[in-house]
């Protein structure tokens, strides 16, 4: 049934797209400005030796979790800054604007609960990216510093959530 569907959605793209062009378009279009930065940068030498660098075998997917923190605090900002257009901070108007954000503004409530979850897990992979830096001991000298900003930064994101978490 899947392969089905598939198969009369990639006829359908291939009717009304033709794929080889606009990739060999995109592919000229790179080569133009990849090109030139790659004969002055040497860039593809730095990319090779990045992307050829062996993984230690203590790393798993709990190191992942300031990189996910880093990126849930990506998504608020954006989210944060479309809700700001039409959000009023007045205690009259704050619900009805956000009643509005969600019923008339386009897509405005996926924008809002996009911000609502983003919240949620950036608290959630904050702490763990704490958690995991306590039980490996990575707070230990010379980076004892980065644990006390980090402790900071921990603080910082618990009240952003719970003063957001107020605002409607």
């Amino acid at each position: 049934m899947a392969d089905k569907q598939s198969g009369r959605l990639y006829r359908w793209f291939g009717e009304r797209i033709d794929l080889p062009v606009i990739l060999g378009w995109l592919m000229s279009a790179s080569g133009l400005l990849y090109g030139g930065l790659d004969r002055r940068l040497e860039l593809r030498e730095a990319l090779q030796k990045a992307l050829h660098k062996p993984v230690p075998k203590h790393v798993n997917f709990s190191f992942c979790f300031g990189g996910m923190a880093f990126l849930m605090f990506g998504i608020q900002v954006v989210t944060g800054v479309l809700l700001t257009l039409y959000y009023r901070p007045t205690p009259e108007g704050a619900y009805d604007s956000v009643r509005f954000i969600s019923n008339h503004v386009t897509m405005g409530w996926l924008v809002r609960g996009l911000h609502h979850w983003c919240s949620n897990l950036l608290i959630v992979f904050v702490l763990a990216h704490m958690v995991r830096v306590f039980v490996y001991g990575a707070y230990k000298t010379p980076r004892e510093l980065n644990w006390v900003a980090g402790c900071f930064l921990l603080f910082m994101t618990l009240g952003l959530g719970f003063t957001g978490y107020l605002l409607p």
